[in-house]
């Protein structure tokens, strides 16, 4: 098990075919960190759900879009070529300006590659911590929430979210944060991309994914529930590839939709 303080290696390189490319720059991104600083890195599920979004185009054409966890904005980066409005949320100086100059230096490019007649779109990066609720600030930062933030909030009919689940904690707080905005505003819904990471453990003496287990978990809870009426898909995953990685089994991509008891219309996943 990985402490606070040991360095995490990244097995990816984001490669992208010369006709796809964000920019002559690219995306700035991490190789090794600290397990705290993991949000600097690029990791398979980022590039899985940026796959998707690029082959389902249409779905989330004129959208507002909330990621969850944005790291170094890629995904929001990709979804900002068809949504209208894009909210790249994540925690931590560090990690939050890396996002803003990512999208800052890319956005050039994203208005010339968007789809036709597309409004001008708009990318906020603001900072939100699963473990606190979102609020604005009389004296707002660079990446704080303002009361209109806070209005345009429950207009987002689309939340994402890749590569979230590798500490249990968080994903209590992840899920936390996921049913409070679910459960407001307009139906929603979610598409959550993450590696199933194996390893072997001398408690179990046997390959498991723990940290998956306690998100099924958390999966199931939804299903259950009495209050709010979730819908849980996994989505194939055979859709074509854009960017290049290794594509595996355990990469998959989840879709939880939702509809409010009060007989709200449910979306096309129920």
């Amino acid at each position: 098990m990985c402490e606070s303080g040991d360095e995490v290696l990244s097995d990816v390189h984001i490669h992208i075919p010369p006709s796809s490319r964000l920019s002559n720059g690219g995306h700035d991104h991490a190789m090794a960190t600290t397990l705290s600083d993991v949000g600097l890195q690029v990791w398979q599920g980022c590039l899985l759900l940026c796959d998707f979004l690029l082959t389902h185009r249409e779905m989330f054409k004129g959208r507002v879009v909330l990621e969850l966890g944005s790291g170094v904005g890629l995904c929001s980066t990709v979804m900002a070529m068809t949504a209208s409005h894009v909210f790249a949320t994540d925690i931590g100086t560090s990690v939050l300006e890396l996002c803003q100059r990512n999208i800052t230096h890319n956005y050039h490019y994203l208005m010339g590659h968007s789809d036709e007649n597309q409004e001008r779109v708009e990318v906020q990066v603001r900072e939100l911590d699963w473990f606190q609720s979102t609020k604005s600030s009389d004296h707002p930062g660079p990446f704080q929430w303002s009361k209109k933030d806070i209005e345009k909030l429950g207009e987002v009919t689309v939340i994402i979210a890749a590569d979230v689940v590798y500490d249990d904690d968080l994903t209590d707080a992840f899920f936390n944060t996921l049913i409070r905005l679910m459960s407001s505003g307009k139906d929603k819904t979610a598409f959550i991309a993450l590696e199933k990471r194996l390893n072997f453990t001398i408690e179990d003496l046997n390959v498991t994914c723990k940290a998956y287990d306690h998100f099924q978990l958390h999966i199931n809870r939804l299903v259950s529930s009495q209050d709010v009426k979730y819908c849980v898909e996994q989505l194939p995953v055979n859709f074509p590839q854009c960017f290049q990685y290794c594509r595996t089994e355990q990469l998959l991509v989840s879709q939880p939709g939702c509809r409010l008891s009060d007989g709200l219309v449910a979306n096309s996943a129920c």
